[in-house]
C-alpha cells in the first residue's frame, strides 16, 4: 500500500472492513485505513482469518473462564464446572466501487467454520425447581455435543462519502448495515456461535486519515465508529426462544503506517466500549470493554503507481490481534492473511 496523495493521477483504497462480532463488540478487524477511489474502480479482496479463544476478561478486568462468560444466569454457571474451547477459521471476500468522485459502495460476505467443544458437568441441582433442573441439563448437552458449524455469515454493506480531501487530509464519513442472509435458526445466548448473529445491525463511522509531508513519513489514521444493533430473536443456553437486544457500541482506533519500497509496517491500538445487553427482557449487566492491538505487515507494487501505470495493482499483508485488556469480552488471539486487488 503505497502514500498515494489523495489529488494524484492515481487514486485508490485501501480498505479493510471486516465485520466479525465477538458479543457486542466488534472483536476482529484489520488496522483501518481509506485512501480516495476514482470512479468506475473497483477493489476487490480475500481474507483469511483464524482465532483461538484462550479464555475471558470478567466483569472487573481480570481474566476468566470462557465458561464464566458465556454462561451468564448465576443459578447455573456456579453449578457447573469444566472448559468450554472455541476456534474459528473465517473466509471473507470484500469488495468496494467508486460511484462517483466523492461516493463509494462496498459488499462483504463472509464464510465461517467454527468449532466448540467443552466437557462441563454438574455439580449439584440442589435448590432448583423441576424446570431449573431440566434447563440446566439441556445446557449441559448443548455445549458437550462437539459442534462443527459453517455456512455463509452475516453479509455487510457499506455506502461512504468524502467529506474533504487535499494533498495531506482526507475525511469520510459513511454507513455499515450487517444483515443475516438465513434467518430460519435463532443463535443461543449473548455470545452464540451460529455462523449468523440473526439481526441487523447498523454503523455509522468518520475516519480521518493524515498523509505525510514526504515519501518515507509514516502516516496516521484515525477512526470513531458507532454501532445500534436492532432488536432481534434469540433462544437461551436452554432453547427458549426470546427477544434479545445487544445493545449499542462505540469503537476508536488510532494507527500508524509505514511504507517502503512497496512494503508496508502497520500498528492500531483501539478501545471499544458496549452497553448491556438485554435477553428476554432482563438486563444482562454486562457492560463490555476491549484495549487490543493490532499489528501488519504487507507487501505489492502499490507504490510503483506513483511512477507508472500497473496492470494489476495487488497486496499481501498479514497481521495478528492480540487483546491488551478488557471486560465482559472474550480474549481472543487472531492472526490473518489477505489479498487485495483494484481492477
Amino acid at each position: 500500500m503505497s502514500m498515494i496523495r489523495p489529488q494524484s493521477s492515481v487514486k485508490i483504497v485501501l480498505s479493510l472492513c471486516i465485520l466479525l462480532f465477538g458479543g457486542n463488540l466488534r472483536l476482529l478487524r484489520a488496522i483501518e485505513m481509506e485512501d480516495r477511489l476514482p470512479p468506475f474502480v473497483l477493489q476487490a479482496g480475500l481474507n483469511l482469518s483464524s482465532s483461538e479463544y484462550y479464555g475471558a476478561y470478567g466483569g472487573n478486568f481480570h481474566r476468566a473462564s470462557l465458561k464464566d462468560l458465556i454462561i451468564r444466569d448465576n443459578q447455573y454457571r456456579t453449578r457447573l464446572e469444566g472448559r468450554i474451547r472455541r476456534e474459528e477459521t473465517r473466509y471473507t471476500w470484500n469488495m468496494l466501487y467508486g460511484l462517483s468522485e466523492n461516493w463509494q459502495l462496498g459488499l462483504e460476505i463472509p464464510y465461517i467454520i467454527r468449532e466448540q467443544r467443552a466437557d462441563l458437568t454438574i455439580i449439584t441441582t440442589e435448590g432448583l425447581s423441576a424446570d431449573e433442573s431440566s434447563d440446566i441439563h439441556e445446557i449441559i448437552d448443548y455445549f458437550n455435543t462437539s459442534q462443527h458449524v459453517e455456512g455463509t455469515g452475516d453479509i455487510s454493506l457499506k455506502l461512504g462519502y468524502d467529506m474533504h480531501y487535499s494533498n495531506t487530509l482526507l475525511v469520510r464519513s459513511g454507513i455499515i448495515i450487517q444483515t443475516p442472509l438465513n434467518t430460519t435458526e435463532a443463535p443461543r445466548g449473548i455470545y452464540p456461535w451460529e455462523v449468523s448473529e440473526n439481526q441487523t445491525d447498523v454503523t455509522g463511522f468518520f475516519h480521518f486519515t493524515r498523509y505525510p509531508y514526504s515519501r518515507y513519513q509514516i502516516r496516521n489514521n484515525l477512526r470513531i465508529s458507532m454501532t445500534n444493533q436492532l432488536v432481534g430473536e434469540r433462544e437461551t443456553l436452554a432453547g427458549h426462544k426470546v427477544k434479545y437486544f445487544g445493545g449499542n457500541a462505540l469503537d476508536l482506533r488510532y494507527n500508524w503506517i509505514y511504507e517502503f519500497n512497496n512494503s508496508l509496517v502497520g500498528a492500531e491500538l483501539q478501545r471499544s466500549q458496549g452497553e448491556d445487553s438485554n435477553l428476554n427482557g432482563q438486563n444482562q449487566k454486562n457492560r463490555s470493554v476491549l484495549h487490543q492491538l493490532n499489528f501488519e505487515i504487507g507487501q505489492g507494487n502499490y507504490q510503483d503507481l506513483e511512477q507508472k501505470m500497473v496492470l494489476l495493482p495487488y497486496q499481501f499483508r498479514t497481521g495478528f490481534r492480540l487483546p491488551l485488556g478488557g471486560m465482559n469480552i472474550p480474549y481472543v488471539y487472531q492472526i490473518y492473511f489477505t489479498f487485495q486487488a483494484y481492477f
